[in-house]
């Protein structure tokens, strides 16, 4: 599920998506959980995220939805165990970082900051931050930074040092590295091409 969550952040936790009542109440997936079916979609989902394509997100978005659908009827089905109960008390934790990320990534976010929102040591927010999404937290804050940018850049003409500093970056040059690190194209290349139609479709916002 790292994956998942790496790929499209703000889709897994937004409120519209999983409503607090049907979250699942374990938060780790364990081998047993996963079977044939869930296994079939999971390698047809891999390649998608891996292609970071936006004409995929749809599909992408709508596989993922499905196999979490699936994964709820197996992990729901076994009673929650001591390491499962920690496990979802940390992912509680993280959760609120994520959300302060998403509704403050224009500003200047910091890790200690976000481990003060989330009740940890600096130390242990990171490792769990990392292991719950499966990447860094800078990194994570340039992916929504990232992701709102190209929201920008398909809704209009907006100039791009505007974008750079209204999505958090420091510097347009900062902006255009991170940018092109995450799309392998650059902002003014990704909004020559950007499918403007597909964003009225899947932004939650």
């Amino acid at each position: 599920l790292c994956l998942f969550v790496a790929v499209m952040p703000d889709m897994l936790f937004s409120e519209h998506v999983w409503p607090q009542n049907e979250r699942l109440h374990h938060s780790v997936v364990r081998q047993e959980d996963m079977n044939s079916e869930c296994r079939k979609l999971l390698f047809t989902i891999v390649p998608f995220a891996q292609e970071k394509a936006d004409k995929h997100n749809i599909v992408l978005k709508g596989r993922i939805i499905t196999l979490f659908g699936l994964l709820y009827e197996q992990i729901e089905k076994r009673p929650m165990e001591r390491d499962d109960m920690k496990n979802r008390t940390v992912m509680g934790q993280i959760e609120k970082a994520i959300q302060h990320i998403t509704e403050h990534y224009s500003e200047d976010i910091c890790l200690e900051q976000a481990a003060k929102v989330s009740s940890m040591s600096r130390f242990y927010f990171c490792k769990s931050f990392q292991l719950f999404t499966g990447i860094g937290f800078n990194k994570y804050v340039n992916r929504i930074r990232v992701q709102a940018a190209k929201r920008m850049l398909a809704a209009g003409d907006e100039k791009i040092i505007t974008i750079a500093m209204d999505c958090g970056f420091k510097s347009v040059r900062n902006f255009n590295r991170v940018f092109q690190n995450e799309t392998s194209c650059t902002p003014l290349a990704y909004r020559k091409g950007a499918p403007k139609a597909e964003w009225t479709i899947i932004d939650h916002k």
